[in-house]
């Protein structure tokens, strides 16, 4: 019987994980994501979680003959949404065979973009992200020249590798997905704490805690832009929640800082739906949602618009 768990743990490793993400933050969940990701290792290393990964891979391809992707118009080259928390199913489990590890021959901002050979958009980031996916889904519902795909990972960030590991996951997506655009949103979980830092936790206000976001930050980057994608690195609007209005600032300076001297492209969205500090509503729409953080529709709808003119201008795309 114990050998018939143990086999059983190891063909279902990632299920382990997903189901240890989904305890409450605290010492139970740590332990529980550690012993998982461990499982999950091994099985990985034995090839005992190929059945798995090969379902989720049939399952994958029903949902998008079904149309029931992440992009409902059937254009989303994987039709992949997630907005729970990470799950590795049909990523490689060693983080360096996820990057591709050279440049293409080519320069992606020039080459040609056809409904043949379509631009590649991969919208990823925590939850704020997810109402300008959608409304980029709908700005370019008629362009054939246009795929994207989202990853949504709610109550995530840099703050919490524990949590998720965003470099990681980032690496892994990529290597999925292989967009040649990279849309990335992080932040609105990022006012606390960061563990698994050099020194161990660095809190809050504490010396040291901005280089450290810095740091993560860069790296992050650093990863998308391998192959020379396009990167656009979406800022935060003004919030209306005290705490992370007030790290806000650092946070933005964290990403000027990380964004200087490369071609990331930085779009600020707090002119697009908080020109003049928070508010729920401009020019009598309602553009946050009730939590004083998130993107309404209308809201989403916004940043897509102007998202989308920088990717016209950069590859040449038509559109109003």
């Amino acid at each position: 019987m114990l050998t018939a768990l143990v086999l059983g743990a190891l063909l279902n490793g990632p299920g382990l994980v997903s189901a240890a993400t989904s305890l409450d933050v605290g010492t139970t969940r740590t332990i529980a994501m550690r012993s998982a990701t461990l499982v999950e290792g091994a099985g990985a290393l034995l090839g005992l979680d190929r059945p798995h990964r090969w379902l989720d891979a049939v399952r994958e391809e029903g949902i998008q003959a079904l149309g029931l992707g992440a992009a409902s118009s059937g254009r989303s080259r994987t039709g992949a949404t997630s907005t729970g928390e990470p799950q590795d199913d049909t990523a490689p489990t060693d983080s360096q065979s996820a990057t591709t590890g050279s440049a293409p021959d080519h320069d992606l901002t020039r080459r040609s973009v056809s409904a043949e050979d379509p631009l590649e958009v991969l919208l990823i980031g925590d939850s704020l992200i997810g109402a300008i996916a959608d409304g980029f889904g709908r700005v370019t519902a008629e362009r054939v020249e246009v795929n994207w795909t989202k990853d949504v990972r709610i109550s995530t960030g840099l703050a919490r590798p524990d949590v998720l590991d965003w470099h990681r996951h980032l690496e892994q997506q990529l290597a999925v997905h292989d967009p040649d655009v990279v849309v990335l949103m992080l932040g609105g979980n990022d006012d606390q704490s960061l563990t698994s830092a050099p020194n161990g936790v660095l809190h809050l206000g504490q010396e040291g805690w901005a280089a450290e976001y810095e740091h993560r930050l860069a790296e992050l980057l650093t990863i998308a832009r391998d192959s020379n994608r396009t990167v656009v690195w979406l800022a935060l609007p003004a919030v209306r929640p005290d705490r992370l209005e007030r790290t806000r600032p650092t946070m933005r300076a964290a990403a000027e800082h990380a964004i200087e001297e490369t071609e990331v492209v930085l779009l600020d969205t707090e002119p697009i739906v908080s020109p003049a500090g928070y508010t729920p509503r401009l020019d009598g729409v309602q553009v946050r949602a009730d939590d004083g953080v998130h993107l309404t529709h209308a809201g989403g709808d916004m940043v897509a618009v102007a998202l989308d003119r920088v990717l016209r201008d950069r590859y040449g795309l038509p559109g109003d």
